[in-house]
């Protein structure tokens, strides 16, 4: 029978993959400042920059538009849906004015 030898170098790290070249932070600041800025140039925003901006957790997000609390989502594909960012605005704006009498 053959010996196994077992290589004693550390294992090689992916720098390739998913996340290639993308920057990711734990900082809550530029995440929002990320979203505000979405939230300004208008088109479609992804379910993390809503978080930021709404400021809810994403089972909380979730149940919210199930019952109509939140706006509804676009399909964008089977597995991915974003959310009009008019939609947003218009949701945080009517959400700001609730409290003032």
């Amino acid at each position: 029978m053959a010996a196994h030898s077992r290589s004693t170098a550390p294992p090689q790290r992916r720098t390739a993959g998913r996340h290639a070249g993308r920057s990711r932070t734990d900082d809550p600041r530029d995440t929002l400042a990320l979203a505000g800025s979405a939230l300004e140039a208008g088109g479609l925003l992804r379910l993390p920059l809503v978080l930021a901006l709404v400021g809810v957790s994403a089972s909380t997000w979730w149940a919210g538009v199930r019952s109509g609390r939140f706006p509804p989502g676009v399909k964008v594909t089977e597995r991915c849906t974003a959310w009009r960012a008019a939609d947003i605005r218009a949701m945080l704006d009517s959400a700001g004015g609730e409290g003032e009498s």
